[in-house]
């Protein structure tokens, strides 16, 4: 007889790794660059699906690879609609492509969220660039 009690796996790299392929499945498939990035994204601790992802999107605008970024910043908004750190890369980005409208509105967007000191400077610091 058996006195072990069988438990059902319960990891929560495994359920994140399953969240971020699940909420790929939704759209158009990316990939990370080919060529190594530099080590430096300031979302490689983070171990939840928007971190990865946001780590994702940081690398791939490191990597000049835009329209990636967009795709890995689209899926963590759809997971995490108030990550005003998804806002702010995006921004990034349409600052990139010449869409400062679309960029004021994204940075509007991340302030109005109440983000934490650190990064309420980095998105005002921004904005204003966009004011000059």
């Amino acid at each position: 007889m058996n006195v072990y009690k069988k438990r059902p796996f319960r990891s929560p790299v495994i359920l994140v790794l399953l969240s971020v392929i699940l909420t790929g499945c939704g759209g158009r498939l990316s990939y990370l660059p080919s060529e190594p990035v530099e080590a430096g994204s300031p979302y490689e601790s983070r171990d939840d699906a928007v971190g990865v992802l946001l780590n994702q999107a940081y690398q791939a605008i490191e990597g000049g690879l835009l329209d990636e970024a967009v795709g890995w910043l689209s899926r963590a908004m759809r997971i995490n609609p108030v990550e005003p750190a998804i806002y702010y890369h995006m921004a990034e980005i349409r600052i990139e492509q010449g869409d400062s409208d679309q960029a004021r509105q994204l940075l509007g967007r991340a302030l109005s969220l109440g983000p934490d000191q650190r990064m309420t400077q980095k998105l005002e610091t921004l904005l204003s660039s966009l004011e000059s």
